[in-house]
């Protein structure tokens, strides 16, 4: 009310791995079929991960019994509910379910206050629900009937991706009159588009407690390339692909991500002793580069074997195995502590024409960095394979080594020859391909 009071009533879980075991003991690291059933006053708006089955009065008259339909295979960890005084506005997005048929998924939106300053939130739902659902994952649908996002006045964390009943600090999602150009607009939009991801890669395709970086940073990564324009914003560039490259060994306390992964999980882990930021900050690029590396739709047309038995836990490392790049996983998780730099010379030098082919000395790679090279006209290698013979005739027309910033390494350019080579095929870089020369 006007005083700032309230005697709204609201009720929520907020399972995580450790609350979850409490519920239930000696499940940590699988996935169950879960169906719920509450008992609560009749006044009270159930929502959970599924839609419901039945719902009863009982002969108390204020009461009901509340059944929900049966869930997929989930983590624990995302299962939940929340009961109370809520209000809710909804809309529909248009899909497709896994045999072919039409369909029309409700999302709803839900707040114990000013649901109308939920309408915002509500539109990004939607949007990119829809491009995700319908044009990213077409070939595997949202396996439930309904998404429910419900903001809390209470919750340690910004938000839970709960399967199906996405819960978020209402601070962040409860907010009128923004801008599309606003930083908080931005910042919601991101994290809606994250918990969206989570449905996906987490919830549906899910992993063990180790590699929650991985599924962290994985829904970041997704995003930013759904998100128009992400990649080259101030935010991503800053924040995270510049940060990588500044990787030194000269600063100390730089490790592996798998040395940043943390030991002895089990039911006491709170998400706090289980969420390494250092790894999330890394995660993001690598995946980036990762992807870039397989290209696009073909890593998302990898997946569909881990959707079809998403009932079992997986490494991510059997992703990229799949894609015949394990190594180049490896070696980031294993081995990346600093930043490369790769030296790039002619051995010989080159007529002033940009059609002749040069041949480049590359230096400061060994034969065990498998991370990825991106050359210009989308052609990609291990790093081990600049220095190989075999890339002899692949490297006779590249004139670019790290194109559109993909790679997370920096590149020197030395001698006349290289860098006139760039001079005469500048007409074919973009604004982003001077950002990595520079």
């Amino acid at each position: 009310n006007e005083s700032g009071n309230a005697n709204n009533i609201v009720i929520s879980t907020h399972c995580q791995p450790n609350f979850a075991s409490k519920i239930f003991p000696c499940l940590l690291n699988s996935k169950s079929k879960i169906q719920l059933t509450i008992k609560t006053l009749s006044k009270f708006k159930v929502v959970s991960n599924t839609g419901v089955q039945d719902s009863q009065l009982l002969e108390s008259s204020n009461e009901r019994m509340v059944i929900f339909k049966e869930t997929p295979y989930i983590q624990h960890a995302v299962f939940g509910f929340t009961l109370g005084d809520l209000d809710h506005i909804q809309t529909t997005v248009t899909s497709t379910t896994a045999s072919g048929e039409p369909t029309k998924i409700p999302i709803t939106v839900y707040s114990p206050v000013s649901i109308q300053d939920c309408s915002f939130a509500l539109d990004i739902i939607a949007k990119y629900f829809a491009k995700l659902n319908n044009e990213i994952f077409k070939e595997n649908p949202y396996p439930l009937d309904k998404l429910d996002f419900v903001a809390l006045p209470f919750l340690s964390d910004y938000a839970m991706e709960n399967h199906g009943m996405v819960s978020l600090q209402m601070n962040h999602i409860v907010l009128p009159k923004l801008m599309k150009n606003s930083a908080q607009y931005q910042q919601m939009e991101q994290l809606l588009c994250h918990e969206l991801v989570h449905l996906w890669m987490g919830n549906y395709i899910s992993f063990n407690w180790e590699n929650l970086w991985f599924n962290e940073s994985f829904a970041t990564y997704m995003a930013n390339y759904i998100i128009p324009n992400s990649f080259h914003s101030d935010d991503y560039l800053t924040n995270y692909h510049t940060t990588c490259l500044n990787f030194t060994t000269k600063d100390t306390n730089q490790k592996t991500i798998a040395s940043g992964i943390p030991s002895n999980i089990n039911f006491n882990s709170t998400t706090d002793q289980l969420f390494n930021p250092e790894n999330y900050v890394k995660g993001i690029p690598v995946i980036r580069a990762l992807v870039e590396m397989c290209g696009f739709d073909k890593f998302i047309q990898s997946l569909s074997g881990f959707f079809t038995n998403y009932e079992h836990l997986i490494d991510p490392r059997e992703i990229f195995e799949k894609n015949g790049i394990a190594d180049s996983y490896d070696w980031f998780v294993f081995q990346w502590k600093e930043c490369p730099v790769i030296s790039v010379s002619a051995e010989s030098p080159s007529t002033t024409t940009a059609a002749d082919p040069l041949i480049y000395k590359i230096r400061g790679v060994t034969e065990n960095d498998a991370f990825p090279v991106f050359l210009n006209d989308g052609v990609t290698l291990k790093a081990k394979d600049l220095v190989s013979e075999k890339s002899r005739d692949t490297l006779a027309n590249a004139f670019l080594f790290n194109a559109q910033g993909h790679g997370l390494y920096r590149v020197k350019y030395e001698g006349d020859a290289v860098i006139q080579r760039l001079v005469d095929n500048l007409q074919e870089l973009d604004e982003f391909d001077l950002y990595a020369i520079l």
